[in-house]
């Protein structure tokens, strides 16, 4: 997996990224996880992403095999976390995601280091993100790669469970 590229998402492949979505929610639903549904993440906030070159997709020939979101963004409820790490400048994953037959395998670790060493070129204090704890291999491939929970959580698209917010110090 080492060898697929990480390259900026573009026009070209929002039919696959949008494809690779519908994959991950239709496993993540039948592994009972209520993360993301058919109405989110989509299309409108793909285009978004890639309008701002925040969007990054690994990808062999034109099949997008995962995905991730990186910025500066912070969600307005990270205002009420107690983040460990005070930052000037926080990098934020958003909307990480592996085709369901390539995961277990490293892409979703190799997303996430080629996040925080972008994070580290762009002089970013720390990485920050969250990840829905109804989520058991998203919230173990975080605290492998180092992330620690911050105090407090966020709740969004009408999830049944929290979304633990963690961080790394870069």
């Amino acid at each position: 997996m080492n060898e697929i590229p990480i390259v900026f998402g573009t026009a070209a492949d929002l039919s696959g990224i949008m494809d690779l979505y519908k994959q991950c929610t239709r496993y993540l639903i039948s592994q009972g996880i209520d993360q993301w549904d058919f109405n989110y993440p989509d299309l409108e906030t793909a285009k978004h992403d890639i309008a701002n070159r925040d969007l990054y997709v690994m990808k062999m020939r034109k099949n997008v095999l995962g995905s991730i979101v990186i910025n500066e963004h912070q969600d307005e409820q990270y205002e009420d976390i107690r983040w460990e790490f005070p930052a000037e400048k926080a990098l934020v994953i958003h909307r990480l995601c592996i085709n369901p037959n390539l995961q277990f395998r490293g892409s979703g670790k190799r997303l996430c280091l080629f996040a925080e060493e972008l994070g580290r070129i762009n002089g970013n204090d720390v990485i920050r993100l969250d990840t829905y704890s109804g989520n058991p291999s998203a919230m173990n491939l975080y605290r492998k790669l180092g992330y620690t929970q911050a105090s407090g959580h966020c709740f969004y698209h009408g999830c049944s469970q929290a979304f633990i917010c963690m961080e790394k110090r870069l």
